[in-house]
């Protein structure tokens, strides 16, 4: 089989483009605590959005802000938790923890017509994209 020198080219750009556009993050996560729930915060490191911060609150205040590329964690006492991020349109995630459990919310902007827009999602380990 041979392939025309256009063809190959066009095989790599496929191929170096996609191994570029993947994105690879990892966190330390600690152990859960026996009485507690562990909730880890964590952004994929992207482009899009990169100068837009994502606080996290709750009921009970500020949790932390997930920057581009960032991780936080906290703990819990179980019972259920409301998260939410809001910019313009406000993001939430109701999450019923477990002693003992560890929990994931991955925090992402989508860009807007005008600005980047917050989203939480509960993802059930970290999630590179």
């Amino acid at each position: 089989m041979k392939i025309s020198k256009n063809n190959l080219l066009i095989i790599l750009l496929i191929v170096m483009t996609g191994a570029w556009a993947t994105p690879v993050f990892s966190v330390d996560v600690p152990e859960a605590k026996p009485d507690e729930a562990l909730i880890v915060f964590y952004r994929v490191k992207k482009f899009a959005g990169a100068g837009i911060p994502v606080g996290v609150h709750y009921s009970g205040g500020s949790v932390g802000t997930l920057s581009n590329g960032a991780s936080f964690h906290k703990y819990f006492n179980p019972g259920e938790y409301t998260f939410w991020s809001k910019v313009i349109t406000e993001s939430s995630v109701t999450l019923n923890v477990t002693a003992g459990e560890t929990y994931y919310i991955r925090g992402d902007v989508t860009m807007g017509l005008v600005v980047g827009r917050p989203k939480l999602t509960q993802t059930y380990k970290i999630e590179s994209r």
